[in-house]
């Protein structure tokens, strides 16, 4: 059985007002940065629609004109990727702002950040009329090398400035609610997702998991990394429990990556009164109430030394071309459980942000942190807003602004549900496998987005109000 809705009456009348596309992947990690970027940017008329990144596309390739900002308009590596999605973008006069979700917490060497860079996205589609906007100066200068069409601008990540002052009260609410659940906890983040991923040992050794085995060089590499994987994986665990044994009165939260599974540390922590794990809610909120913050390459630890947050670098054997070298340059690195008890018995202990990326130069090749990641010296979502306006007023002035009738909107929102559910509904498709994309994007909740909403108005001072247009999509616009 398959349902295809005649999409009739695709546009309305041709508006003078502009309308933005936000695709989400993870809503942990994307949808708060976008409802304040979304306040920052909508004024009358405008129209700002934030969704699950596949319904966004089906969305964005039924208007005329418009900006599409994000990075899932690419859904295989560079090397396979034929742009289908770019191209239905352009064919409807769209412009695209790229920002990449991952674009400076990468394992081994600097050159091997190049390769990860090289695979992520091929520049070659973009056009003139695009903006490419990179973590910082490392990645700009890369991708100004590898040759493109549109502009290459240094932007940082907004997520990463939701963690300093100014915008602090963006997280209040949630960061006090935490508080009165948990008292003074330690939060200790998982990044192990090739020992524990979502999808199971099966995905890592797959070609989906770009897995060759035909390849020796490249399997021996997947089997040393998932072999030192496990490792400090297990490591991180065994460290939980000593840490919980040594201060029972304090509560440790234990919150998985988004691509692990999370079955797996609610066995191994089953029982303990004082170990927390969760995945529940945004990472900031989390970030912001604990009292120390342990991790092993995580870009939390980033988040947390923004927000002046003590954090602890933990790895019992560091190996340069496993390492998450950014991560890693944010706090106090310590290599034995009775280094990590230490620093959590030194209350006054706080972690100077501006003290760890002060250096001139990183060790040996390497560069220096703020090189990698724009946020440590400007103001990202201030950045960022300018390469928006400005793509915008190109893009007003060479299109006429069409946008989908809610007709269209509604049944491509029932379309999108309908092939969700009939995707979990397969036999192929394992309880792991649903399980993994839930914790990624489940449906959004309308209260959630209700509060933020109200939060970035008066943040921005603007008036503002948004539509549920289905359960994983959202129309944010000023009102008049």
């Amino acid at each position: 059985m398959s349902i295809k809705p005649q999409l009739v009456s695709f546009f309305k009348q041709p508006v003078k007002a502009m309308h933005y596309f936000f695709p989400v992947e993870t809503i942990s990690r994307e949808l708060d940065f976008r409802i304040l970027l979304a306040a920052m940017i909508v004024e009358s008329g405008d129209e700002i629609y934030v969704g699950q990144h596949d319904l966004i596309h089906s969305l964005a390739a039924r208007c005329r004109g418009g900006i599409y900002v994000g990075k899932n308009i690419f859904k295989k590596r560079s090397s396979a990727e034929k742009g289908e999605r770019y191209y239905a973008l352009k064919d409807n006069d769209i412009d695209v702002v790229y920002l990449h979700e991952e674009g400076a917490v990468f394992a081994g060497s600097p050159t091997d950040w190049k390769e990860t860079l090289r695979r992520q996205y091929d520049l070659s589609h973009f056009r003139e009329s695009d903006k490419v906007c990179d973590w910082g100066q490392f990645q700009q200068q890369f991708d100004q090398a590898r040759g493109c069409e549109a502009d290459v601008l240094c932007t940082g990540h907004p997520r990463f400035d939701l963690y300093k002052n100014q915008y602090s009260s963006y997280y209040a609410p949630e960061v006090s609610k935490l508080s009165e659940r948990f008292g003074a906890y330690v939060l200790i983040n998982g990044n192990y997702g090739i020992a524990n991923h979502g999808l199971g040992v099966e995905h890592v050794f797959s070609d989906a998991g770009n897995y060759n085995p035909d390849d020796e060089t490249a399997r021996l590499e997947r089997v040393a990394l998932f072999t030192e994987s496990g490792k400090q994986l297990l490591s991180m665990v065994a460290l939980t429990h000593s840490l919980s044994v040594k201060f029972p009165d304090v509560n440790f939260v234990y919150r998985p990556h988004p691509s692990e599974n999370p079955v797996f540390y609610q066995s191994v922590f089953r029982g303990v009164k004082n170990i927390v794990v969760s995945r529940e809610g945004p990472v900031g909120p989390w970030i912001l109430g604990a009292r120390a913050l342990i991790h092993d390459g995580c870009t939390t630890a980033i988040e947390a030394a923004l927000a002046n947050i003590k954090v602890i670098n933990y790895k019992p054997k560091l190996i340069l071309g496993y390492d998450i070298w950014l991560p890693n340059q944010f706090g106090v690195n310590v290599s034995d459980e009775a280094s990590v008890a230490d620093l959590l018995n030194e209350d006054t202990l706080r972690i100077d942000s501006q003290a760890c990326h002060s250096a001139e130069t990183g060790p040996g090749v390497y560069p220096k942190p703020s090189h990698l990641l724009a946020n440590l010296h400007l103001d990202s979502f201030g950045a960022l807003l300018d390469v928006i306006r400005q793509t915008s007023r190109a893009n007003s002035a060479r299109v006429i602004q069409k946008r989908a009738s809610n007709r269209t909107i509604t049944l491509l929102a029932k379309l999108h549900q309908f092939r969700k559910s009939l995707a979990t509904a397969k036999s192929h498709v394992t309880k792991s496998s649903a399980a993994y994309h839930r914790g990624k994007f489940d449906r959004f909740d309308f209260n959630y987005i209700e509060e933020k909403i109200k939060i970035a108005g008066e943040m921005t001072n603007k008036p503002l109000q948004f539509e549920k247009l289905g359960k994983d999509l959202v129309r944010i616009s000023k009102l008049n």
